[in-house]
């Protein structure tokens, strides 16, 4: 039951990150289509708005001249018709002169012809002004008309310009239409690696690797030998111990670790290593607190688990060690200023990348350190050839060698998330082990989660 639940949880929970980024990749292809289609949209208006304006500003310059040759018509009616009454003037006072007065016979012809000829010229000019003035008329209709078409252009780039992803996506009947041939090609890509990714990637690890593993040489972080003397000796595990500090003495404590101190002098450490503060926080080893001993009296510090009681505390007194690997976590707390944290990278080691470890963070010279584990915490210090899960192993020394072999099957180490690898030491050494990792965190997206960084914390030797 609790296999199928959890086959559930991770498929409901792997559908729910494919849906998100389906979301996220047609907004993002909805926001470029929109954009795309908006410039479309505003070089198309704009082309006619402006093809719109060249017409308009022609019309103008069209209405322009024939304005002025009309009032040029006007003025030149104008003027017939004063030659005309001139004509008609002189012919009347002709009319009613005296006989000797009168204008002879031929001059009244000619005045009458020019009479004729100017009224036939006054009628010619008064067509092509009326003719002008329904141009004009109509010209500013045809000015009319495309100046609402240029309001309505207008109108139509305002609504291009203020259309919004919304308005897009809703106005399509299915936004998944709006995916690209690469987005599919990324959902495909997201979904084999949700769904199909682990068991190929634990596939690859369990029968390709895992026996390029078994078939490797040992490796030894450090190569450096202690003194002949015992370099490092270990005290009886116990949930609590209550430290004396006197002299010099001093004690540095994670939080959460002491329940009971004296009056002394006391102070935060941010980091425990300040010139590496980055390896001080890979190992947990941050806001410490620092006791000193108080110079007037013996100091008592209480060295204990506020939260797990299942937690022991083992101490590991070292005296001119070269080098003792301890798992991010587990120490507690520290003594003796002659400790020294040291970092070493593997990353031209392909043995590292298999092993999947190219950054350990180690301790030397001389002092305690106080190490935690769950359940039975103990000591291996004379047998050769030991294997043990490799996230029971608390701390080792560095000039130790050791490596990698495969220890589950794989349907284990697919569905019920088994430790594919148990350490092996082939030589005499001495480390630490616990009885028990603890349980693993099973929320929704927070065991993916911290499956892709625990891969990550691995390799950078933070696990």
């Amino acid at each position: 039951m609790k296999l199928i639940f959890d086959l559930g949880r991770k498929l409901v929970s792997r559908f729910i990150v494919i849906l998100l980024v389906l979301i996220a990749l047609i907004v993002m292809a909805a926001n470029e289509q929109n954009r795309a289609e908006i410039d479309q949209k505003q070089i198309r208006l704009q082309t006619a708005i402006d093809n719109k304006n060249q017409q308009i500003t022609a019309k103008i310059a069209g209405l322009q001249k024939s304005e002025r040759r009309q009032r040029s018509l006007k003025s030149q009616i104008s003027g017939k018709t004063r030659q005309l009454e001139t004509i008609s003037n002189r012919l009347e006072r002709s009319r009613r002169a005296r006989l000797k007065d009168k204008l002879p016979p031929w001059k009244v012809t000619e005045y009458i012809l020019d009479s004729v000829r100017l009224n036939v010229e006054r009628a010619s000019l008064a067509v092509e002004y009326s003719q002008l003035m329904f141009s004009i008329v109509d010209t500013n209709k045809q000015i009319a008309k495309l100046t609402i078409e240029k309001t309505g252009l207008n109108n139509k780039l305002i609504v291009a310009q203020t259309s919004n992803l919304v308005d897009y996506v809703l106005a399509h009947e299915s936004p998944v239409g709006l995916l690209t041939r690469g987005n599919w090609l990324l959902l495909l890509g997201l979904f084999y690696a949700l769904f199909f990714g682990p068991v190929t990637a634990k596939a690859g690890n369990y029968y390709l690797f895992a026996p390029l593993a078994r078939k490797a040489r040992p490796i030894s972080i450090n190569d450096q030998k202690g003194s002949e003397t015992d370099t490092v000796r270990y005290d009886t595990p116990q949930k609590e111990f209550r430290l004396r500090l006197e002299g010099t003495g001093n004690l540095v404590v994670r939080p959460g670790w002491y329940s009971l101190n004296t009056e002394g002098s006391t102070r935060t450490r941010f980091f425990w290593d300040r010139t590496k503060p980055f390896a001080s926080y890979a190992m947990g080893m941050v806001l410490m607190t620092e006791f000193s001993a108080d110079s007037e009296q013996v100091r008592d510090i209480r060295l204990a688990a506020e939260e797990d009681p299942n937690q022991d505390i083992l101490p590991v007194h070292l005296e001119n060690h070269p080098g003792y690997v301890v798992r991010q976590g587990h120490v507690v707390a520290t003594s003796g200023g002659e400790l020294e944290m040291k970092r070493k990278w593997r990353i031209w080691d392909w043995r590292s990348w298999l092993f999947g470890n190219i950054r350990y963070v180690y301790f030397t010279g001389t002092g305690t350190l106080y190490v935690s584990g769950l359940g039975c915490v103990s000591v291996n210090e004379s047998s050769r050839d030991n294997r043990i899960k490799e996230q029971h192993v608390i701390g080792f020394e560095t000039p130790i060698p050791f490596k990698m072999l495969r220890t589950e099957t794989f349907a284990n180490y697919w569905l019920n998330h088994k430790p594919l690898y148990d350490i092996h030491f082939p030589e005499q050494g001495r480390f630490v082990q616990q009885q028990s990792f603890g349980q693993r965190d099973d929320k929704i997206f927070r065991s993916l989660v911290e499956d892709v960084l625990g891969v990550v914390g691995k390799l950078l030797g933070l696990r």
